[in-house]
């Protein structure tokens, strides 16, 4: 609407005309319409609150004001069958929420618009239903629109239940080839594994088609029902013998090793001796030959007490000591080598 309304008799310009006979004591009456949204080319506060309606009103404006779009909104709310929430404010000034999918306060309001005279109209020259729509009216022409959806939701139905038959049909035609299929499998591909159990009497339909039912899982692929038929053919499997535990007590072995590696000897090492592996024995072997001599076997010079006492350092227990315990660590972990060198 162009927010002009008036109370006037402008008869060249009337396209609505309201009709409100209830009583205020019983029905209210429409006052002012608001829409909570926007309907068609109505929006939320286009109704100036100044302007209520009265017992009777004419609506007037250019075309595209807004008229027929009011006259909509009336007449959806009059059939009960609201498409916007709006806002009812009776003629003392009180609200009435119309929610969408119901009609107003007011069941007494008759709403006559183009649509619903373009509506009546064909119904009334179909000729067969002229004489409830003269008779009943409105009535019978809600009755009549009734029927006629009720038929087209019928007639739907009747073709839905059609389409579903024509496709339980098929599935049912799958499902027994699938089943068929099933069947000639067994037969054929397990019957040279068990000749008696895999049997077309022992897997007839009905089994067959209750444990395709059942199943719950996928359904393997060619090449993987290749694959399970070629494990099938397999000879059984022999019990592999038990395995031995492995050798153990390496690392209660090894345990000493750290001590050997801490320990330091309290002797002092001669450098051309401890150089020399070879050297070492000789010097260690010597040293028990020339016991109780003053003269080398070997050079024949003096063995003097200062070598004496060179030697006697070198070879210190301390040494020796550290020496055989890291000889019999190896000796041990040697031998717990070849222990897991035969296991493996």
């Amino acid at each position: 609407m162009d927010n002009t309304l008036s109370h006037s008799t402008v008869p060249e310009l009337l396209r609505l005309r309201v009709l409100q006979q209830a009583t205020t004591k019983i029905f209210p009456v429409l006052r002012r319409l608001e829409p909570k949204t926007t309907y068609r080319s109505l929006s939320k506060g286009f109704w100036p609150t100044a302007l209520p309606l009265g017992r009777r009103s004419v609506v007037y404006g250019h075309n595209g004001s807004g008229k027929s779009s009011f006259a909509s909104l009336l007449l959806e709310i009059a059939s009960d069958d609201a498409s916007t929430e709006a806002v009812w404010e009776d003629e003392l000034a009180a609200s009435h929420v119309v929610r969408v999918g119901y009609g107003g306060p007011s069941p007494a309001m008759a709403v006559f618009t183009k649509e619903w005279v373009n509506r009546n109209l064909s119904e009334f020259l179909d000729g067969d239903t002229a004489s409830p729509i003269v008779t009943l009216g409105e009535e019978a022409i809600e009755a009549k629109g009734q029927e006629a959806e009720l038929a087209k939701k019928i007639d739907a139905f009747r073709l839905e239940a059609t389409e579903t038959g024509k496709k339980s049909q098929e599935s049912t035609t799958k499902a027994r080839k699938l089943a068929t299929a099933a069947q000639a499998g067994i037969a054929d591909q397990l019957k040279s594994f068990d000749y008696q159990r895999f049997t077309k009497n022992k897997y007839s339909m009905p089994v067959v088609e209750g444990l395709l039912r059942k199943y719950k899982g996928e359904f393997p692929d060619e090449n993987e029902s290749v694959e399970a038929l070629k494990r099938l053919s397999e000879p059984t499997p022999k019990h592999l013998p038990a395995v031995a535990d492995p050798p153990g007590g390496l690392t209660a072995a090894m345990s000493g090793l750290e001590t050997v590696l801490t320990d330091t000897p309290t002797s002092v090492t001669i450098a051309s001796l401890a150089a020399n592996q070879e050297r070492q024995q000789w010097a260690e072997q010597g040293i028990r030959l020339h016991e109780g001599l003053d003269d080398c076997l070997f050079c024949g010079n003096v063995l003097s007490s200062d070598r004496w006492e060179q030697l006697a350092k070198h070879f210190d227990k301390s040494r020796s000591d550290i020496r055989e315990r890291a000889q019999s660590l190896a000796a041990e972990v040697q031998s717990r080598k070849v222990a897991l060198s035969s296991w493996g």
